[in-house]
């Protein structure tokens, strides 16, 4: 109990997320094959323990070098490719109530003191039958990795104006934005403000609401029907070609094509 205890007091910002989900099943990997395509009925995390290995997707493709955890929506077919001899321990489960990106991607967990730790502890528990305590930890993990990637975890170390201001905008990112409305909020000059928030996460204001939106509209794509100017529209992005434009010019694709490749799963995977 004490571990959880302590997990619980370090993950204040994950009480105000919904992350429950369920744990399906889990698993270590140790080899060099390649394997057939496939898909899972949950989404699956994958954590690379050792060696590189990549995970190819109808349209694309990422690799992964130890502390890296691939995020596979469910459904997706692919195929992960071993650059010599690989370990992993996935995770597969079910997204019963969570505000977890589920879009394709890789979170860098390198330097993480958690993630490796959990994750074993996860599959640890599964082979120990222990349900319960599975579904806490994993809950637990993907408000930890959320935070990871908004960099929510860092806010102790920021300037206060600078925490309130990303915790302000990780929930608001798709209202009307602008740095000045934003740094009046924190009695801020918008050029202080702009160079302040630079130095501290290496990015701009605009840039970081820019990737928040963009996570969202891929979790839109791959999970409601949603049309692409809907979507765009629930992102901040009112004018569908603006939103179609921006997509690509980070993603390489249109949001339908996007949205296609998760719909390749029905087609002939051989």
């Amino acid at each position: 109990m004490a571990i959880f205890n302590v997990i619980i007091a370090q993950n204040n910002f994950f009480r105000r997320i919904s992350m429950k989900a369920e744990l399906l099943y889990s698993g270590r990997y140790s080899g060099s094959r390649n394997t057939a395509l496939h898909r899972h009925d949950g989404a699956e995390l994958v954590l690379v323990t050792g060696g590189r290995c990549g995970n190819v997707v109808p349209g694309g493709s990422l690799s992964a070098d130890p502390g890296g955890v691939f995020v596979i929506p469910p459904g997706l077919p692919h195929r992960q490719i071993d650059f010599g001899e690989v370990g992993t321990v996935y995770l597969v489960f079910e997204p019963a109530d969570t505000a977890f990106d589920l879009s394709f991607r890789v979170i860098d967990a390198s330097r993480d003191a958690f993630v490796p730790v959990w994750i074993g502890q996860i599959d640890a528990l599964y082979r120990q039958k222990a349900p319960e305590e599975c579904g806490a930890l994993l809950s637990l993990l993907l408000g930890h990795l959320h935070r990871l990637e908004t960099a929510v975890n860092a806010l102790p170390m920021l300037p206060e104006s600078i925490a309130a201001a990303i915790e302000y905008l990780s929930g608001h990112f798709a209202e009307p934005f602008s740095v000045a409305g934003i740094a009046e909020r924190s009695s801020l000059s918008p050029s202080y403000f702009n160079a302040l928030f630079r130095r501290h996460t290496g990015q701009s204001p605009a840039g970081y609401v820019r990737k928040l939106r963009l996570a969202y509209a891929r979790r839109l794509l791959l999970g409601s029907r949603l049309s692409i100017t809907e979507v765009g529209e629930q992102c901040g992005y009112p004018n569908p070609n603006y939103f179609v434009r921006l997509f690509r010019e980070h993603h390489g694709c249109t949001p339908g094509a996007y949205r296609a490749g998760e719909g390749a799963r029905a087609d002939n995977l051989d």
